[in-house]
């Protein structure tokens, strides 16, 4: 009788045991794609950043993210920063260096419904800049911009494969703060803006797919579980059944 009581109690452990790996990381897990970009800038609005500057960076995106539009053609996804997931925007530009800082921006626009002309990519970081408030030299933003021929994207989710050969124009900006000069009611005035630079992407590969688990639902399905079993432990205990 007592061993009959034990093998319930023992069977009840293996039943929660087995929900709770159920519900584990690989039925609850997002997929964080990863990217890596290269080039030099060809254009830009100040002499801190010169033509010829070399930049490289990369670019972290959910491929499950909750598309924040309801149209078939054009998805649009914000990653608020910082976040607990492995969301990010990166890079560097000659000597200076930007780590985005308040939000990742992604949106695809995937027009071969409506037959227009491309389709395109467009990931954008922002900063509030290295310092508050921002000094001369310190990089607020970055974004990456492909553009392809019409049916590039099949839908306006997240893609998980991106080929530079696929797009006609890769491009990169960004923007930097500076001293400039303009003329404000004829008189020359000299501050500290944005001062936007461009550059033309010549090299864009994957660098991982991460799968990592959704901590909410684990933990309070592994909280549940445990406390189930601590149920049946006292009733064992209390009652003999």
């Amino acid at each position: 009788m007592v061993l009959s009581r034990f093998l319930r109690l023992i069977i009840a452990v293996a039943v929660v045991a087995s929900s709770l790996a159920a519900t584990g990381p690989a039925a609850n897990a997002a997929q964080y794609i990863t990217f890596a970009f290269s080039g030099v800038v060809d254009d830009s609005q100040t002499s801190l950043v010169t033509e010829g500057t070399p930049f490289s960076g990369t670019f972290t995106y959910d491929l499950d993210a909750f598309d924040a539009i309801d149209d078939p053609i054009l998805g649009a996804y914000s990653f608020p920063l910082p976040g607990s997931a492995p969301v990010g925007f990166a890079y560097t530009l000659g000597v200076r260096s930007f780590i985005a800082s308040e939000s990742v921006d992604l949106s695809i626009l995937d027009y071969s419904e409506d037959h227009s002309e491309f389709d395109s990519f467009l990931e954008d970081s922002f900063n509030i800049g290295g310092s508050s408030p921002g000094l001369e030299g310190d990089l607020i933003d970055g974004s990456v911009d492909l553009i392809g021929p019409v049916s590039t994207f099949s839908t306006d989710r997240p893609p998980g494969t991106l080929e530079l050969s696929a797009f006609a124009f890769g491009g990169f900006s960004g923007t930097i703060l500076a001293t400039f000069t303009e003329l404000i009611r004829g008189r020359p005035v000299t501050r500290v803006g944005e001062r936007i630079f461009t550059g033309s992407i010549e090299s864009l590969t994957l660098v991982s797919i991460v799968s990592t688990p959704e901590p909410s639902g684990v933990v309070l399905l592994g909280t549940g579980g445990l406390a189930t079993l601590g149920s049946l432990v006292r009733r064992y205990r209390v009652t003999g059944r």
